[in-house]
């Protein structure tokens, strides 16, 4: 049986008061103290700092699963392959710093291994999302893939809720792809676990409509890729979409938007949020 690692001391160390605000993180804070005997006997381990790079990719994975801090999902616990898709780090580096930081012989205890009756436990204490929320799918544990591979210096979109046979595929048929998750491996994704929508041919035609909607024109490629992402988590529907690129857009005419984002970005940071309940500026558009 694949064991559950866990974050050893995560809610004193890798949250505050900021981060407890979200549900979803997209940062993670760390300490940033260099003289602890944890810190002191890693570097001894490994001087280079290698070791180190992996452990933070593994916090950075941990704060964006279901339960923060427990590398598991709702499918169970992500195994070595499923961590290696996730932050792009090698295998056997990800099998080092597992048995390295969870050996009590060795004495840094950044990692430990949960029992399973514990896991599922810490697991079932989640808060149940509504079913008309739209973070219902993130919060159940569904995929959420990444479309586009990142270039250099832009941030990573984290597949920690994927499934861990389909992170395995993804880590073993590709490297550093131009499109991580394909139309097809989505649509067999789709069709396998039930629980993404497979690519649709019109969702293209729908993506460069709002392409050309949308105030800045830049990045196609990337933008259509968000927008297909978007379509098949299923957060929002086409017509939600439409009317919030629409709003946004003249929210920069009327030039209370200073900087203008790309397509691909302002779907990756959830703007369109802005515009529906809940939001800000939902209800300022007759």
């Amino acid at each position: 049986m694949v064991p559950t690692y866990a974050i050893v001391d995560w809610d004193a160390k890798f949250e505050n008061a900021q981060s407890r605000r979200h549900r979803k993180l997209k940062w993670v804070p760390i300490p940033n103290s260099h003289d602890t005997t944890g810190f002191c006997r890693l570097m001894a381990v490994d001087p280079s700092g290698g070791l180190y790079g992996t452990w933070v990719l593994l916090v950075q994975l941990a704060s964006r699963c279901p339960r923060r801090g427990l590398l598991r999902n709702s499918e169970g616990p992500l195994d070595v392959p499923a961590m290696s898709a996730c932050t792009r780090a090698g295998v056997k580096a990800i099998e080092r710093c597992l048995s390295l930081l969870s050996d009590e012989a060795v004495g840094v205890c950044w990692l430990r291994v949960v029992p399973e009756s514990e896991a599922q436990q810490m697991m079932s204490g989640l808060p149940e999302p509504a079913a008309t929320d739209p973070g219902a799918q993130m919060m159940s544990g569904l995929p959420e893939p990444a479309l586009a591979s990142p270039s250099v210096g832009e941030d990573s979109r984290s597949v920690c809720s994927s499934s861990p046979s389909a992170l395995r595929e993804c880590s073993e048929n590709s490297v550093r792809p131009s499109i991580l998750f394909s139309e097809s491996s989505l649509r067999a994704m789709g069709e396998k676990t039930g629980e993404l929508r497979a690519p649709r041919a019109r969702d293209d035609d729908f993506a460069l409509e709002l392409y050309r909607a949308y105030p800045l024109q830049r990045r196609k490629a990337e933008a259509v890729n968000a927008v297909r992402r978007a379509l098949a988590v299923g957060e929002v529907d086409p017509e939600t979409l439409r009317r919030c690129v629409s709003h946004f857009a003249q929210d920069c005419a009327s030039g209370r938007v200073e900087a203008v984002p790309a397509l691909g970005r302002w779907l990756e940071d959830e703007g369109w949020r802005t515009y529906v309940p809940g939001g800000s500026r939902f209800g300022a558009f007759s």
